[in-house]
């Protein structure tokens, strides 16, 4: 039985895979950006890079030996869907958390290593992320070597609450124990490097540098548009407004004067407007608030901590809130210069703690 043969298809389309660059618009081949080590050959904008394609460009060819690689799972809130939200990470990644850490050869010398994921949960700190660092850190000490960090992340993992805000004080101390003992600790900055991340352990290296136009901050105002050049800041429009490292706002050509919120309503004050009036000089202060009358009536203050002296910056006493006796205890950094002085800006000294202390079991 004779077949009939099928024409040849004339002209076949060979489809490269490409994706779109976000700097130039236009569409690259993903071979190409590969090959540039995720850097768009035509505009220069750096891409995520895969997390063990960043330790394969960076280390010797087979000299990385992954450390604390246990999967460990926590849910400490009971959090909805956080399992499945993992799972779909691990499936994303192919990684079982946020961060690899481990040691290897850069140039011939060894060196404790870690990269944060972008791919897993965009790089969140949680308390495995948190124990995974502290425990290259101790690593690194026990064994004389420095540290070479890149880091990407969103900031704290919202699924695992104030444990995740936690590892910033956790990472920070191991930090400081590792400079303690003579050790260096070079950082790299990669898109985007925020929240608790940029304020804990993505700021505490002795060189820190940054991949050009990646986004670092601590938190960021809606519809801002900010990036760095090798940590050189930058407004890109001139309406653009953005909380840098050093939280001050910021803008373009075309700056605006904060409203007035006597003579604005709250609904019509933007962001801004809103950072600006609680930075104002003249806004109310603790004792403003307790000796009011709205609040509290019949205010008395108590002083001392019954140790040492008195602290001028906590204001502390007994009071009624309607009908209830109440201990009230607050920071009052104070009204003008004098008064400033004399609270020392609201910086809380020993006997203010143990002067609150004191109240708190009073009041008990």
């Amino acid at each position: 039985m004779n077949v009939a043969e099928k024409p040849p298809v004339a002209n076949a389309e060979i489809r490269i895979p490409t994706r779109t660059c976000p700097g130039c618009g236009e569409a690259v081949p993903d071979a190409e950006v590969r090959a540039n080590a995720c850097v768009c050959p035509r505009c220069k904008h750096y891409f995520p890079m895969p997390v063990r394609a960043r330790i394969a460009h960076l280390t010797d060819p087979d000299s990385f030996r992954e450390l604390f690689d246990k999967e460990i799972f926590t849910d400490p809130l009971n959090f909805p869907d956080y399992r499945e939200k993992f799972d779909a990470a691990k499936g994303k990644s192919r990684e079982n958390e946020g961060v690899l850490c481990g040691t290897a050869t850069i140039g011939g010398h060894r060196t404790a290593l870690f990269v944060m994921d972008p791919a897993f949960m965009m790089g969140s700190m949680g308390t495995v992320v948190g124990d995974r660092i502290t425990a290259l850190f101790e690593y690194a000490i026990a064994n004389r070597l420095p540290v070479i960090g890149y880091t990407v992340s969103g900031g704290a993992r919202m699924q695992e609450g104030m444990l995740s805000l936690m590892q910033m004080a956790k990472t920070s101390a191991a930090v400081k124990r590792h400079s303690d003992a003579g050790l260096p600790y070079i950082v790299g900055l990669t898109d985007p490097t925020m929240g608790g991340v940029t304020a804990s352990f993505a700021m505490l290296g002795d060189i820190l540098f940054a991949e050009p136009g990646a986004r670092i901050g601590f938190a960021r105002l809606p519809n801002s548009s900010w990036k760095t050049d090798s940590l050189t800041r930058s407004c890109r429009g001139t309406n653009s407004r953005s909380i840098w490292l050093s939280c001050c706002p910021c803008t373009g050509t075309d700056k605006e004067e904060p409203m007035d919120m006597q003579n604005t309503g709250a609904a019509a004050l933007t962001v801004y407007d809103r950072i600006c009036l609680t930075r104002k000089n003249g806004r109310a202060t603790a004792i403003d608030y307790i000796e009011s009358g709205d609040i509290f009536t019949d205010f008395c203050e108590l002083h001392g901590d019954r140790t040492f002296g008195d602290d001028h910056a906590v204001i502390g006493g007994i009071a009624r809130l309607g009908d209830m006796p109440v201990t009230v205890i607050g920071i009052d950094k104070g009204r003008d210069l004098k008064e400033r002085l004399d609270r020392h800006f609201g910086c809380v000294l020993p006997e203010g703690y143990r002067k609150a202390l004191r109240l708190i079991k009073q009041a008990e």
